[in-house]
């Protein structure tokens, strides 16, 4: 299922930069805004499953970002919210790495849990 999924949500990203760039792989039309710079390699950790070495493509001018995931993301929301969740109810951040290094077999520093943090929390401010 885990395969099945990863590959319906890399047609997902490659769709998205079809249409960003409006037109298709190899394919060159008077309407095409750019190039395609290849694909990078990421994991993704969701409340449900773990995808290893998601194929993100990205494009020559780096203008590409996907709906689907933010540049860069190995977490969704639900992730950050529960690392959130725990940070507010003051468990060391080493102890929330260790909790999402168990659960999902990611590795995250320490540095990650305050980035995420810091920024859902002014998400909140606003």
């Amino acid at each position: 299922m885990r395969k099945d999924v990863k590959a319906v949500l890399e047609e997902v990203l490659e769709k998205e930069m079809t249409e960003h760039l409006k037109a298709g792989d190899r394919e060159f039309t008077p309407t095409r805004l750019g190039k395609r710079d290849g694909r990078y390699t990421g994991n993704l950790l969701t409340p449900a499953l773990k995808f290893e070495r998601l194929q993100v493509p990205r494009d020559r001018e780096g203008a590409f970002v996907t709906e689907l995931l933010e540049r860069y993301q190995q977490m969704t929301g639900g992730v950050e919210v529960a690392i959130l969740k725990m940070y507010l109810c003051r468990v060391f951040t080493r102890t929330i790495v260790s909790i999402i290094e168990a659960l999902s077999r990611m590795r995250i520093d320490k540095d990650a849990v305050n980035r995420i943090s810091a920024r859902l929390q002014e998400e909140q401010k606003q």
